[in-house]
């Protein structure tokens, strides 16, 4: 039980590390990305299950991070939407999935598509 604990953490760490610096450099995993994984977990003697909620705990935080990144500072609307969109694309709701507030998601919401409505855009 002890050595499960130990496996667990050590393989939190190194997904942690593996998808924070491929999400950075990529911005997403790939199949390459995904192999290297399966052979860490398969070392680390880590169910499927435990594999996949690491990585999405993992995927998760770096994106809250990244959207604190963007709201931070002044974003535009273009920010906002590939921000969206990446979210999006890796299957995650922003509310939902990564618990960001409903003012946040307002604010969001705000930023990407007044400009659109004020310009006759939309």
């Amino acid at each position: 039980e002890k050595m499960e604990g130990i496996g667990g953490s050590i393989g939190e760490t190194v997904y942690e590390n593996f998808i924070s610096n491929a999400m950075t450099t990529k911005g997403q995993l790939d199949q390459q990305d995904m192999m290297f994984l399966a052979n860490i977990q398969t070392k680390l003697g880590l169910s499927s299950e435990q594999g996949e909620k690491m990585m999405l705990d993992v995927q998760k935080k770096i994106l809250v991070d990244e959207a604190n990144a963007v709201m931070g500072g002044e974003p535009s609307a273009a920010d906002v939407k590939a921000y969206r969109e990446k979210c999006n694309s890796m299957g995650l709701e922003l509310g939902e999935d990564l618990e960001l507030s409903k003012s946040y998601l307002t604010r969001m919401f705000e930023i990407e598509v007044v400009p659109g409505l004020m310009n006759g855009e939309i």
